[in-house]
């Protein structure tokens, strides 16, 4: 007789400590399973230049210290084109350029700024 009480006086605190491991074990992994990602990506800060499409080089040096596509696009000294189409106007380097320079291609949108008028 002993035994048996014995027995279902220690499975009630068995079940309780069980299900209090459950309860934190599963706050723990809910915890530990939420993860955020940040899939932006930081503009880089980079020099831009205006673009001599009629020769294929570039013009002039816009800015003096580096600043992201956003910068230079709400800075009107920098610029007044708007990025409406595909006609570039100034293209970003990652260091200094000479104007006169050959013009390459933007490898990326962030490295170009375009203007909606040709």
């Amino acid at each position: 007789m002993k035994a048996i009480k014995f027995i279902k006086s220690n499975m009630l605190t068995a079940i309780a400590i069980a299900a209090v491991a459950s309860i934190i074990g599963l706050q723990s992994f809910r915890d530990s399973s939420t993860v955020t990602l940040d899939n932006t990506k930081a503009e880089p800060a980079l020099y831009w230049y205006e673009v001599d499409l009629v020769n294929n080089e570039l013009g002039p040096q816009k800015n003096s210290s580096p600043l992201t596509k956003s910068q230079a696009m709400s800075n009107p000294s920098i610029t007044s084109c708007n990025d409406a189409a595909s006609t570039i106007c100034l293209r970003g380097y990652e260091t200094e350029q000479n104007e006169g320079d050959p013009f390459t291609a933007a490898p990326t949108s962030d490295h170009r700024i375009n203007r909606s008028n040709p």
